[in-house]
């Protein structure tokens, strides 16, 4: 094995074995490991400015150690001047500083598999400082809150069901953040707050929960579509009613109107809608249970034809009835229908007997 570089016996040797072969003077040993130990007093006793003056910046403490035993208060930011030789200050962050969580697995309520991962915020106070590095040390987070923090998973999980922890993520961050508080207190640490990052099942479940998600919003579609379809029909319903109730009123509108029409009515006002709308044509046909009248217009004295024969006419022999002409501005009055008689039935011959 090769001698050490730091090793003083060895580096002796080496100074030995070289005035040996050469000729310059040989050191005998006693008086190299005087000069070796007069070296090391004078380099421990004669300080340097970074062993005599410690700045402590802000948002950080100092813990002072007097022979490796801390004493005092926390040091406040600032200029502080050591002992070289007895005194050391270390420097503790007290300001807001994240720590991840390693992953960590649990078992829900029905025993299924979960696994947590996630962040806390946390300060230390300044006050408490030395306490904290003389009972635990500057490595506190994975002495104190790791730990906290499994125990609270391990706790908690298993009082919920898989299925309403990742509904329920605010809620268990809520007591994790009190729990973790009050665990860790008693240290001067302080937890601002608690994130849970990641919370996953084992593939099987984690594929039966997406399945039963698809299912339930296959349902909650069919229930829109329902729901949709519901208003269309009552629409279709208030629509129907309301043109029912548009053809009542209607109809309630025309009985009044014809119910007053009617009540208007009178036997004067009848003949003279009578007279003033006829056109001033007379029937030709008017049947009836009598017979059949049938009005024959009477020719004018310009249609008859001239008499063949001059000479008086004979007696009892009467010319055509003057049709008289209705006076000006008078309607004229329709002239007297001719009475056909009906036509009667003839019996049929009988032939004779015999």
């Amino acid at each position: 094995m090769a001698d050490s570089p730091n090793d003083p016996r060895a580096f002796i040797e080496r100074l030995q074995r070289q005035g040996a072969g050469g000729t310059g003077r040989r050191f005998p040993i006693p008086t190299l490991l005087i000069v070796a130990l007069l070296a090391f007093v004078i380099g421990f006793a004669v300080p340097t400015p970074g062993s005599v003056v410690h700045v402590v910046y802000a948002g950080h403490v100092g813990v002072k150690a007097v022979w490796g035993r801390v004493t005092g208060e926390a040091l406040l930011p600032g200029v502080y001047v050591l002992n070289p030789v007895s005194d050391r200050i270390f420097d503790i962050d007290v300001r807001v500083l994240p720590h991840n969580f390693t992953e960590i697995d649990a078992a829900s309520k029905e025993y299924q598999t979960v696994r947590l991962t996630g962040t806390m915020n946390y300060h230390i106070e300044p006050t408490r400082a030395p306490d904290l590095y003389q009972r635990v040390g500057v490595d506190f987070v994975e002495k104190v809150i790791d730990p906290a923090f499994a125990d609270f998973v391990k706790e908690v999980v298993p009082q919920y069901a898989a299925t309403d922890i990742l509904g329920k993520r605010d809620e268990i961050r809520a007591r994790a953040r009190e729990a973790l508080g009050k665990n860790i207190e008693r240290y001067g640490v302080t937890v601002d707050d608690v994130y849970l990052s990641n919370i996953t099942f084992s593939p099987d479940y984690q594929a039966a929960i997406e399945r039963k998600q698809t299912a339930q919003q296959q349902v909650e579609a069919e229930r829109q579509i329902l729901a949709q379809k519901s208003v269309q029909a009552e629409q279709a319903v208030v629509e129907a009613k309301g043109k029912a109730d548009a053809r009542v009123a209607a109809a309630q509108g025309d009985a009044r109107a014809n119910q007053l029409l009617t009540e208007s009515l009178s036997p004067q006002l009848i003949d003279y809608l009578r007279w003033t709308r006829w056109d001033g044509r007379l029937p030709q046909v008017t049947g009836g249970s009598s017979g059949t009248l049938i009005s024959i217009p009477l020719p004018t004295p310009e249609a008859q034809p001239a008499p063949t024969q001059a000479g008086p006419a004979p007696a009892g022999a009467a010319g055509p009835a003057a049709i008289p002409t209705p006076a000006a501005g008078r309607t004229p009055a329709a002239p007297p229908a001719t009475r056909v008689p009906a036509a009667t039935a003839t019996p049929a011959p009988t032939k004779p007997s015999g």
